[in-house]
């Protein structure tokens, strides 16, 4: 009981913050990412823009986000932005963390991935 109510916890935590602390999602090392997009998508950049935690460092998924590889095809550069901007269900809106162009970086950065 103990460790599903920590489960609950960490989840809401991490939706609430947008942060990877609680999430899964094991962030790729700074010497395996060098595309400014891996940078930030591994919250190099900006701690508070983990994408990592709930996508995973590679874009591979989690149990808390889809495998980015694969979501993102069929999907226009516009339609992620808005995704990434208003969120969508349990992905909260990065509006106020990023950019128009840093959200252009990662998406270019995950479009570059093999599925």
């Amino acid at each position: 009981m103990v460790n599903r109510t920590l489960a609950i916890l960490c989840a809401f935590a991490s939706l609430a913050l947008a942060a990877p602390a609680c999430a899964p999602g094991v962030q790729a090392t700074r010497s395996e990412v060098s595309d400014a997009g891996a940078v930030m998508f591994n919250a190099y950049g900006d701690p508070k823009v983990g994408c990592y935690g709930c996508h995973n460092g590679d874009a591979r998924g989690t149990k808390w986000g889809p495998n980015l590889r694969t979501a993102i095809a069929g999907q226009s550069d516009d339609d992620l932005k808005e995704i990434i901007r208003e969120g969508q269900g349990g992905m909260p809106a990065f509006k106020d963390k990023l950019n128009d162009a840093q959200m252009t970086t990662i998406i270019a950065w995950l479009r570059t991935l093999k599925p």
